[in-house]
């Protein structure tokens, strides 16, 4: 049985030594994944807005040849108390949310010739990016950040952030 973070589950041959403290190898929290050459597979979280366009730019010039996934994620919590406690308002927010991602979708098709496919999901932003990558097609993401620092950082948050922090895979934040 191969525990999660060990060594052996993908055959790191940077760190293949025992550990010369203590005298076995070494564990990691997260897996480590070496993967040698360019992306095949990125996932580009896309807004709509202009980090996320940004990012789409950067993903597409630097490799041409990628598959390109853009995925736009349906925040729960951004339907404010007006929407949750009318019945029959949740599902009238939800497909104008939907809609929004289609139109952002057809906005990115129109900015790039690159080919890309689409994805929706509802849920946390930077909980669904990590668990989409943590499905395992995914070798790359690009992710724009707005580049807050200080007291917006830690009080709005930063998906950006913690992707970069619980991905386990390569993450490259555009600004």
């Amino acid at each position: 049985m191969v525990r999660r973070g060990s060594l052996d589950r993908y055959d790191n041959p940077y760190n293949d030594s025992p550990d010369p403290v203590r005298g076995r190898r070494a564990r990691f929290l997260y897996p480590v994944r070496v993967r040698l050459g360019m992306p095949t597979h990125v996932l580009v979280p896309y807004d709509g807005s202009p980090q996320s366009q940004a990012a789409l730019t950067f993903t597409v010039s630097e490799w041409p040849d990628a598959d390109l996934t853009l995925l736009y994620v349906i925040d729960p919590v951004t339907a404010g108390f007006g929407q949750r406690a009318l019945p029959g308002s949740s599902e009238e927010w939800y497909e104008r949310a939907r809609e929004t991602a289609r139109n952002h979708f057809d906005a990115a098709r129109d900015r790039t010739d690159h080919p890309l496919d689409t994805r929706i999901e509802v849920g946390s932003p930077a909980r669904t990016v990590v668990d989409i990558v943590d499905e395992g097609s995914f070798d790359h993401v690009v992710i724009g950040s707005h580049g807050r620092d200080g007291v917006s950082r830690i009080l709005l948050g930063s998906v950006a952030e913690a992707v970069v922090r619980r991905s386990p895979v390569p993450v490259t934040v555009v600004r």
